[in-house]
């Protein structure tokens, strides 16, 4: 069959339209369409998508023996078992349910987009630094947020019927998305990005302003993604170079412990003013065996997505359905959603499809760590070491914002991963 020939021109435009707004979705253009709102991004897939059925004669093709081709299929099958349920379930209703669906749908356009362009390792490094780019622009939107207090638009700050409209202090950063815990999830997802060895020292800047955002944001649970996937890296895994020996890698650790130690030291000194990370820590312990806290909410609420689950059959109780689910069964939790992405899947998509997430996930970690020790060069394991980043801390920090599946940047995310695996088993593999 004779296909058009791609551009290297349209290659990177379609590139750089689906990464900007898969991370900054909503740039102030939004429309309602039957109580639907398009934003730019679910604009844009639409039309990514359009191009590359023009310009492949509206032939699309699915390579079923690589990555992207495997998420393409299990994001064809996570949409139609969401639609079934979605039809039977007596929690799903069709407005949150198919906003919820759309998200998927537009996860499996983005790979759908990506495996019928040809993506090389050039493109692949065009894509992360793009990512980097709009990283930084997002950190410096933030910092200009804690400075001033001013916030954009797409802020609950900004939203009167969000309690954080009321607080005394706005002096926190949430960029483009909607709450802090949001913002800090996202910037910590793409953290991983800044392995990118042509990236060059500003890398230990970018890291340590996006700690420092996670700090203020009180978004602990990302920093410690972040921290843990380096213990990861220190401990376990291997390294042929002279650089990464066993005696220097105890020194990273030591560096890694006492620079925690410093931040907990730091925080002791205005323990009993119940600030800082020790006194926020306390308040944390406190408040739950008092039965209040965030924390205790978190407990109580991963307790009944838990029973919510079990009482489906483990069969789930359909697209965007805790919510109701929790209005009516008077929930004892004072949150309405599962605050973590596998219990958002397992509650509300069952025990099925959650399994095939985590296999699809483990699939990939697998592979990177697997060539990660197989290939010889200090250059090809950092390659797969951005691969274990992006993993470890996209796991770690997905427990972070209230709902994640309907973030747009989670699915270019495990695009990237895919798209950095296929490109090994189609570029380096045989010149290892």
């Amino acid at each position: 069959m004779i296909v058009k020939d791609y551009t290297f021109s349209l290659d990177r435009i379609v590139l750089t339209i689906i990464i900007f707004f898969s991370i900054i979705p909503d740039v102030g253009l939004k429309f309602s369409t039957m109580g639907f709102y398009w934003t730019a991004y679910r604009l844009s897939m639409f039309l990514c998508f359009f191009l590359i059925l023009f310009y492949r004669n509206g032939d699309i093709y699915i390579p079923k023996s690589t990555f992207t081709g495997k998420w393409t299929i299990f994001m064809m099958v996570w949409l139609v078992y969401g639609l079934i349920f979605m039809v039977i379930s007596k929690y799903s209703d069709f407005h949150s349910g198919l906003l919820e669906l759309l998200s998927i749908f537009n996860g499996l356009l983005l790979f759908i987009i990506l495996g019928n362009i040809t993506i090389k390792t050039e493109d692949i490094d065009y894509i992360e630094k793009l990512i980097y780019f709009l990283l930084c622009v997002n950190i410096v939107i933030a910092l200009l947020e804690i400075i001033l207090g001013i916030h954009l638009p797409t802020s609950a700050f900004n939203d009167i019927k969000s309690s954080m409209y009321h607080y005394t202090s706005a002096r926190f950063a949430t960029g483009f998305m909607y709450n802090m815990n949001d913002f800090s999830a996202m910037i910590t997802c793409l953290s991983p990005v800044l392995l990118n060895r042509n990236l060059g020292k500003k890398r230990i800047v970018t890291l340590g302003l996006i700690f420092i955002i996670n700090h203020i944001n009180d978004a602990n649970i990302c920093n410690l993604s972040i921290l843990l996937f380096g213990l990861f890296y220190c401990l376990l895994l291997q390294n042929t170079s002279s650089r990464h020996s066993d005696v220097k890698r105890i020194l990273i650790i030591i560096v890694i412990v006492a620079g925690i130690g410093m931040v907990t030291a730091m925080g002791m000194g205005v323990i009993s003013n119940n600030t800082g990370m020790m006194g926020k820590v306390f308040n944390q312990i406190n408040n739950y065996s008092n039965g209040n806290g965030s924390l205790h909410s978190r407990v109580s609420i991963y307790r009944e997505a838990i029973l919510a689950f079990l009482k489906s059959g483990a069969l789930g109780i359909g697209p965007s359905g805790f919510s109701n689910y929790a209005i009516r069964n008077s929930i004892k939790a004072d949150l309405v959603n599962p605050h973590s992405l596998f219990l958002e899947i397992a509650t509300q998509y069952g025990l099925l499809l959650f399994s095939f997430f985590i296999y699809m996930i483990g699939k990939l970690f697998v592979s990177a760590y697997h060539s990660y020790n197989s290939v010889a060069t200090e250059e090809k394991k950092e390659y797969f070491l951005m691969i274990i980043a992006f993993i470890l801390i996209y796991c770690i920090a997905s427990f972070a914002p209230s709902a994640f599946l309907g973030y747009s940047y989670q699915w270019l995310v495990i695009a990237l991963m895919c798209l950095k695996l296929d490109d090994f088993n189609k570029y380096w593999r045989f010149g290892q």
